[in-house]
């Protein structure tokens, strides 16, 4: 599973992520008035992509001027569905693409949404989230227009017949083989559109060509990817859950957003301090040296007395940071180690972040994902490989959308969690507009910056030895 935040230049990201789409697209947003977003989408309904939309049956979406007309998308074969509560739509804007890609945030698909202040979690190559949100858009489609859905599929009894399907094929009974494969096509609607049905399609197709070890193996993995799903059984405590893992995952990689803002001035800061440290420390001690003879000369002279003691504690608090960087220097990394060091650090943290794990494993998770932080800032990727090897192949940590269970609890966490990402938010749009930020971003080489940068300073040195030489330092 990958993730990545967005919280600029958000509409042209939706925008790439519904090209790719070949075969589905489930859009569950408040509101929708963006034409370019619409098209596409009409672009795409017309190619054979099944398009299916639930938004609010309000003004806004109805608005004659500005409204979309959304029975051109009916023209081409795709579905628009309008319901008539905010209540508990919409915490959860999503998209699903192809199964397999999820767009969620706070990005209402509206033309005034480009300007404002918003963001967005695309999760790519997760299969099962996916589900989970295609899930929920039908139980709020159900919920709304009961009439609109489609025949359900009794999923619980299809992973049970699965399961009797595997063990007589481990009996290798041929007979009862076929007998319960006939059962399980009878648990299909004809005009069911479930995921599981393509797949359960393919282990049929498997076992009438005698194929049998493909069978099971293909079972094994149904069992794997849909049994999670069959505990749910309260549909708002599902819809609460789902949200808040949707909200973990967002907090999660704004977390990531704002480790990579920081690694970038921190990997500048430390080739700052080993390119040019040397000579800073030199042009640091002459200034001590012209401040204490100019203080020797006016001890009476305030400032020149608070002149003398700011250059000592300059001098004293950058040697601290030299020596540190000196003593804990960062391992250098290829181009792909460090994409890889990205990647795994950002699967160390959906895994166990503190703020996403359940409570019992809080401690824990602290320890480690500080250890794992300390080592990606050393770029040490020996070191996170063996925290994520701990964290993939031991005990896993349980996160809180798997252990929470009462409504309330839900809804309290959910409020934390949307609090957390504003904080988070609010902290990352500080760094950004931050001097230190601005410096790093706006350097467009990095080797012609401080060549240029230890030129100036020698010649600053220079002028400051000359100086003191003149005075008979």
């Amino acid at each position: 599973m990958q993730t990545q935040a967005h919280f600029e230049n958000i509409q042209p990201q939706i925008l790439k992520e519904l090209q790719t789409a070949k075969e589905s697209i489930y859009v569950a947003v408040a509101w929708f008035t963006d034409p370019e977003l619409f098209q596409l989408l009409c672009t795409k309904a017309g190619q054979g992509v099944k398009v299916n939309l639930l938004l609010l049956n309000d003004e806004i979406n109805n608005h004659e001027n500005y409204g979309l007309d959304f029975g051109k998308l009916g023209e081409k074969g795709g579905h628009v569905n309008l319901i008539g509560s905010t209540a508990e739509m919409m915490h959860n804007k999503f998209c699903v693409i192809d199964r397999s890609i999820v767009i969620t945030g706070s990005y209402n698909w509206t033309r005034k949404a480009r300007n404002n202040d918003e963001n967005i979690t695309i999760t790519k190559n997760s299969d099962g989230l996916a589900l989970d949100f295609i899930t929920e858009f039908q139980r709020l489609k159900k919920k709304y227009l009961p009439d609109e859905v489609r025949s359900e599929v009794d999923l619980n009894t299809v992973l049970k017949r699965l399961e009797i399907v595997k063990n007589t094929i481990a009996l290798q009974d041929k007979e009862d083989i076929d007998y319960q494969t006939g059962k399980i096509k009878k648990l299909f609607p004809a005009d069911t559109d479930h995921e599981i049905h393509t797949e359960i399609k393919q282990v049929i197709q498997h076992i009438d060509k005698q194929a049998y070890g493909l069978a099971v193996n293909l079972i094994s993995t149904i069992l794997t990817k849909f049994q999670t799903l069959v505990s749910w059984t309260d549909p708002e405590i599902a819809g609460f859950q789902l949200e808040i893992r949707a909200l973990s995952l967002q907090l999660s990689s704004l977390e990531d957003e704002q480790a990579d803002i920081e690694k970038s001035i921190h990997t500048f800061e430390v080739r700052h301090t080993e390119v040019l440290g040397g000579i800073i420390l030199k042009l640091l001690a002459l200034r001590k040296r012209a401040a204490r003879k100019k203080a020797e000369e006016n001890p009476t002279n305030e400032n020149a007395q608070k002149e003398y003691a700011e250059t000592q504690q300059e001098e004293e608090n950058y040697k601290g940071s030299y020596d540190e960087t000196v003593n804990h220097p960062i391992f250098p990394l290829t181009e792909i180690q460090e994409q890889e060091l990205k990647d795994k650090f950002r699967k160390i943290s959906k895994l166990s972040h503190p703020d996403v794990v359940d409570k019992a494993f809080a401690a824990q998770a602290t320890e480690l994902f500080i250890k794992a932080k300390e080592a990606r800032d050393r770029n040490d990727l020996e070191t996170v490989q063996q925290i994520l090897d701990y964290l993939e192949n031991g005990k896993p940590m349980k996160l809180k959308f798997e252990t929470l269970t009462e409504t309330e609890e839900l809804r309290a966490e959910a409020r934390r969690l949307r609090y957390l990402i504003e904080q988070l938010l609010a902290k990352i749009t500080e760094i950004k507009a931050s001097e230190t930020y601005q410096t790093v971003t706006g350097i467009l080489d990095w080797e012609i910056y401080f060549s240029d940068t230890k030129e100036r300073l020698q010649t600053e040195l220079e002028r400051l030895e000359n100086n003191l030489v003149i005075d008979g330092e």
